[in-house]
């Protein structure tokens, strides 16, 4: 049994990597996706740590590998470690792998789910800063696969990211840059400061308004997003007002109370998954007004995988089977699940089972995708076969339709033919009492000829005693044989004759 689960998941890893490679290479690739790095980092010095996370974006399509290799400058950047505990692949055909010489970081990784997001988790590193300078990190040989099955690789373009390290102005990025068609470098800055305004004071009695704030990146207090990066919110200032103070945290009724001057937007940095807060207040003359509390729900982890079953089993003689699933969702929870036959949508779903149209007989591809609240998107997919399903049941057997009709066509056949063969026997039977019949009949007519015969020359020769007996002799037998004729005539050939 160790065995065998060992050869199973040689085979399974040996076809991940024949799949993501075809993938990567392919020349009939349907791009969409998309390979990115993100990172919070801020101002990094030498001796400071970068954390990095690779990410896909899926772009509203399924994927379920992806493969590459990180190139950064080994001059500048020490990999310190790179992990993958909580990345949405659970089978890696190759371990990250750090080659310190060429300054690569190559991987493999997929999973028996496919997955859809804006933000889908691959894999973290962690550098260490060892020199100063512009120290870049890009994809070379790149690739996602489609989770649909075909094994297309749907990577449309990777983005690298540049950190510059200590002063001086960032130097042309060079040689390491490459893509499926084009990556461009983003160079990591620190958050900006807001750009302060100034203005006349203008006095007031009352404190001022609660802010009314706009985010770009996420305009919906009450949506979650799949999407990370920087973001920018922006507000209108009263005539009146002459501080701000903004706090972004997870306690949602927190109250900022440092100024920060005057300004009417800032841009923040990259939020981890889970709920937060931006907070926003107003100062004038008067003091501080009241907190606007902007809600911003980021959920990037698609459901936890799941595998799909049909209640009735693979092959079944239901025309619509029940398609069972059931899977949880942290931290926006599972929104509805989308079923799909044959790559047609056949309904969606809050509850943990299906029971789709009608499908026809054959194999069939049932996907089940289970989407959480921000949109992201865990699939499993099964295959199930419909059977023609008997046509009668007698006694717990099943008959179908072919052996039912076919038996009657039998039973049909061998009735013609032993209608046929009993029609001939009796036909045979007829012709043979015919015969007898005829050869009695004329057997009795010459008895009756020669009686009468004998009669007539009785009479001629007197009346004597013994001529009486032999005449009545004579005529009992005539009688006797004119009865057998009889019969013949007006029983036996009228029975031969029906």
């Amino acid at each position: 049994m160790f065995i065998c689960k060992i050869m199973k998941k040689k085979i399974l890893l040996a076809g991940m990597i024949a799949v993501v490679s075809i993938a990567a290479f392919s020349s009939r690739t349907a791009h969409a996706a998309t390979m990115s790095f993100i990172s919070s980092a801020s101002n990094p010095s030498i001796g400071d740590t970068i954390d990095v996370s690779v990410r896909v974006d899926s772009q509203g399509q399924t994927v379920n590998a992806a493969q590459g290799i990180i190139q950064y400058s080994k001059n500048i950047l020490q990999v310190v470690s790179v992990e993958h505990s909580n990345s949405i692949f659970n089978i890696w055909a190759q371990e990250p792998s750090v080659n310190t010489s060429t300054g690569e970081i190559s991987f493999l990784g997929g999973s028996t789910n496919s997955f859809s997001g804006g933000s889908l988790y691959v894999l973290d590193v962690t550098f260490m800063v060892r020199g100063t300078g512009l120290a870049t990190l890009n994809f070379a040989n790149a690739g996602v696969t489609a989770g649909d099955g075909t094994g297309s690789n749907i990577l449309s373009s990777s983005t690298a990211i540049s950190f510059m390290i200590g002063n001086g102005t960032p130097a042309p990025v060079t040689g390491q840059v490459s893509s499926v068609t084009s990556t461009p470098v983003v160079v990591q800055q620190v958050v900006p400061a807001p750009v302060q305004i100034k203005r006349p004071v203008v006095p007031t009695t009352t404190v001022p308004i609660a802010p009314v704030i706009s985010v770009n990146l996420y305009p919906d207090q009450t949506a979650w997003y799949n999407t990370v990066g920087n973001f920018l919110a922006e507000w209108q200032l009263p005539v009146d007002v002459t501080d701000v103070a903004t706090a972004l945290n997870q306690d949602p009724q927190f109250a900022p109370t440092s100024s920060e001057g005057l300004f009417d937007n800032k841009t923040f940095g990259t939020l981890k998954e889970g709920v937060w807060y931006l907070h926003v207040r107003f100062k004038n003359s008067a003091g501080w007004g009241p907190v606007t509390h902007y809600r911003i729900a980021i959920d990037v982890t698609p459901p936890f995988p799941f595998t799909a079953t049909i209640k009735e089993g693979s092959t079944t003689e239901v025309a619509a089977p029940t398609v069972q699933f059931s899977t949880q969702d942290q931290p926006s929870g599972v929104a509805f699940y989308r079923i799909f036959a044959d790559g047609t949508l056949m309904g969606t779903t809050t509850e943990t089972s299906f029971v789709p149209a009608s499908l026809s007989f054959g194999s069939h591809d049932i996907e089940v995708q289970a989407v959480d609240h921000a949109g992201n998107v865990t699939a499993s997919r099964l295959s199930v076969t419909l059977t023609m399903p008997p046509f009668l049941t007698i006694a717990g057997i099943k008959i179908t339709e072919e052996i039912f009709f076919g038996t009657i066509i039998v039973v049909i056949v061998l009735g013609i033919l032993i209608g046929w063969w009993i029609g001939r026997k009796e036909k045979n039977q007829r012709k043979n009492r015919v015969i007898i019949a005829g050869r009695d009949v004329s057997t009795g007519f010459n008895v009756v000829e020669k009686n009468i015969d004998k009669l007539l020359d009785a009479s001629d020769n007197g009346s004597g005693e013994s001529q009486m007996a032999n005449i009545k002799f004579l005529l009992a037998e005539t009688k006797e044989e004119i009865e057998k004729i009889k019969h013949y005539v007006s029983d036996d050939v009228e029975e031969i004759e029906q």
